[in-house]
């Protein structure tokens, strides 16, 4: 499907509209974790899997697209926060 360019302009606009904000950043964080942004979409000896993971990846880097988002800078960001949930997790569990 071809959009023209206000059209594209509009949809970005959406996008942000829907993805700004603490809860939108959550969002995109928890898709980009779902959508194997922090693996490999390769499942050895299972093309079909393959290829369903990597349509995932594929839509959530459409996503950023259209954000101006760094996809890779956002997982990095997901990293983090699990490290800190760990560290939390083991500070707790030694009190």
């Amino acid at each position: 499907m071809r959009f023209k360019r206000r059209d594209k302009l509009a949809l970005q606009e959406s996008y942000r509209n829907c993805f700004e904000g603490p809860h939108g950043e959550e969002v995109l964080k928890h898709l980009g974790e779902i959508c194997h942004m922090g693996e490999s979409s390769f499942c050895p000896g299972d093309p079909n899997s393959t290829a369903f993971k990597e349509g995932q990846r594929s839509v959530f880097l459409h996503v950023c697209i259209l954000l101006n988002k760094n996809p890779g800078q956002l997982m990095i960001l997901v990293e983090k926060e699990k490290a800190n949930q760990y560290e939390e997790r083991s500070r707790l569990s030694d009190d």
